[in-house]
């Protein structure tokens, strides 16, 4: 499987020494420069399996760029060019869009739960809570609540 990232799900994932999964997970992780770029502003160093690739069609990421971020701009511009199995991204405004374009979208919690269906992880709440509080990974209560019924979990 490919996936391609903005960059919420890996640099909150490099925060709590959990970016592995992405790799164990996926055969390919792309992210476009402008991902590659806020990932450095927040990290030192970024993993080697990290896929860097370019979009094409510039005047697409210009018109994305009106509605959301330049990392999720380029992201789904990325993904409509290389037509992965997934887009890797949390952020709302930038689900909306890539839905909108015909892009298969999957959040954090996620990556997690396919995680912890493969075996990567034995359980989610410890995870979900440490990204909370080092990473500052926001989940309303209600979706909470969902996630951790969904990995057969409970707090």
């Amino acid at each position: 499987m490919i996936v391609v990232s903005d960059t919420t799900a890996i640099s909150n994932l490099l925060t709590v020494g959990q970016a592995e999964l992405l790799p164990q997970l996926f055969h390919r992780v792309l992210a476009p420069p402008a991902v590659f770029a806020e990932l450095l502003a927040w990290h030192d160093t970024l993993p080697v399996w990290l896929e860097v690739v370019t979009v094409r069609d510039t005047a697409r990421v210009i018109h994305y760029r009106q509605l959301v971020h330049a990392g999720e701009a380029e992201a789904i511009a990325l993904a409509l060019e290389v037509k992965p199995d997934w887009l890797l991204l949390d952020d709302s405004d930038g689900r909306r869009l890539a839905k909108a374009e015909g892009t298969p979208v999957l959040g954090l919690m996620g990556v997690l739960l396919m995680a912890k269906e493969c075996g990567l992880l034995t359980e989610m709440l410890n995870l979900m809570n440490r990204l909370r509080d080092e990473a500052g990974f926001f989940l309303s209560e209600r979706v909470r609540q969902e996630i951790l019924n969904l990995a057969g979990e409970r707090e």
